[in-house]
């Protein structure tokens, strides 16, 4: 059934059953308190003089999604949360990211993240064993030149001979060091190779074709555990 525009009730009229059924019982019918059937029901117009039943909560009384609700319980939301979609059609609270959860990288969830969490994943792979501990150039002189990575010092220990100090040491003498040259003065072939090492030093050398140690630029990479 739909509203019927009652007519004007002039003098004379009498309110038949027919009357009172189509003006008074079903425009009733129409109306709020016989449209809304539970709890949370909204009424919203379709078109002119007819209205149309709206859910707009869940049992729980929190809006549902189809009418812009989230249907979380927000009174359990704390710092750093972040409403997500947890599933086709289901959202929900996602708790901050945790520093264990952002030194992992693992975590596949969408979370609240802050820059002090961006800062320790960047530090955690930072501190990896895939991660250069250790870098420098040395000059021919073997002065350690501008810019470096954990280097303390070099000790020249004699022609074609440094030892490379570092900063932090190494956690075990069972990491990499990758020796280089720079450009040479000689005119002969020069390589670098790696000597005795610690965890907290290694011995870099410069050698010619001759297999004789000359003082030539290098520089050298270290990788491994600290």
């Amino acid at each position: 059934m739909a509203y019927t525009t009652v007519p004007t009730i002039t003098t004379g009229d009498i309110a038949t059953a027919a009357w009172g059924n189509t003006y008074i019982k079903d425009n009733f019918a129409q109306t709020g308190p016989a449209l809304v059937t539970t709890d949370g029901d909204m009424l919203i117009a379709t078109g002119s003089n007819v209205l149309k039943r709206m859910p707009m909560v869940d049992s729980n009384d929190r809006v549902i999604q189809e009418r812009g609700g989230t249907e979380a319980d927000l009174s359990a939301v704390t710092t750093g949360d972040t409403i997500v979609g947890q599933s086709s059609g289901v959202m929900g609270l996602e708790t901050a990211m945790t520093q264990g959860q952002a030194e992992a990288g693992s975590d596949t969830q969408v979370r609240g993240v802050t820059a002090q969490r961006i800062a320790q994943a960047i530090a955690s792979q930072a501190a990896g064993e895939s991660a250069a501990k250790v870098w420098c150039s040395i000059t021919a002189a073997g002065a350690l030149e501008t810019n470096d990575l954990n280097v303390a010092s070099v000790t020249d220990v004699g022609t074609g001979n440094r030892d490379v100090n570092y900063t932090t040491a190494f956690s075990s003498v069972n990491y990499t060091v990758v020796p280089g040259i720079g450009a040479v003065t000689s005119s002969s072939d020069v390589v670098a190779r790696t000597g005795a090492r610690t965890t907290a030093d290694v011995n870099i050398s410069c050698r010619n074709a001759a297999n004789s140690l000359v003082d030539e630029p290098n520089n050298l990479v270290g990788f491994g555990a600290q």
